[in-house]
């Protein structure tokens, strides 16, 4: 795809139990040339362990074939990848696992999520009343005053996990069980 490059991938370490990949772009432009600064954008998919977990992760992949063949083997994710922004015309993925041992006859949870911090965005398609919004307009994000950026957003999502799972849950069991 000519509009992907420059994506950059690296790894997070927050507090002693969350390591996360760190996804972001530098970049990004329109089919004019305009730059979106939103420079500062970034998109994360974690993993919460605990002590005796081994957490392993892939910082850049293209090929799922041979993601999956190395998470399937004797020693899972390499951790590896390629410092610096895709070339053009590619982006990179990103991977994570845990290992844990499970005993005979028992359950364990596994938590990992996906985070995010756009504190900008780029409006530049046509609205009625506006025209086409070239270069384009940026709109900020409310969520961006509350948190300055995805180390402190993951950091929250982590402090504060069981509330905003069981207000996530509540939420979406009220309208499942509605009529709407």
């Amino acid at each position: 795809n000519a509009g992907y490059g420059g994506n950059s991938n690296s790894l997070l370490k927050l507090k002693d139990n969350l390591t996360a990949i760190d996804m972001f772009n530098t970049s990004l432009s329109d089919p004019d040339g305009h730059y979106y600064d939103i420079h500062d954008g970034h998109f994360a998919s974690f993993a919460v362990s605990q002590d005796t977990d081994v957490v392993s992760s892939l910082l850049q992949f293209d090929s799922v074939e041979s993601m999956w063949t190395m998470f399937s083997g004797a020693h899972g994710l390499s951790g590896g990848g390629t410092p610096g922004p895709s070339p053009t015309g590619r982006t990179w993925n990103g991977a994570l696992a845990v290992t844990r041992t499970i005993a005979a006859k028992t359950t364990e949870v596994f938590t990992f999520g996906l985070a995010w911090h756009f504190p900008n965005r780029a409006n530049n398609w046509s609205q009625p009343g506006l025209g086409n919004l070239t270069p384009p307009m940026f709109l900020g994000n409310r969520y961006a005053t509350l948190y300055k950026d995805i180390t402190t957003v993951m950091k929250y999502t982590l402090d504060h996990f069981t509330f905003l799972h069981d207000n996530t849950f509540a939420f979406r069991n009220c309208m499942f069980d509605s009529t709407l």
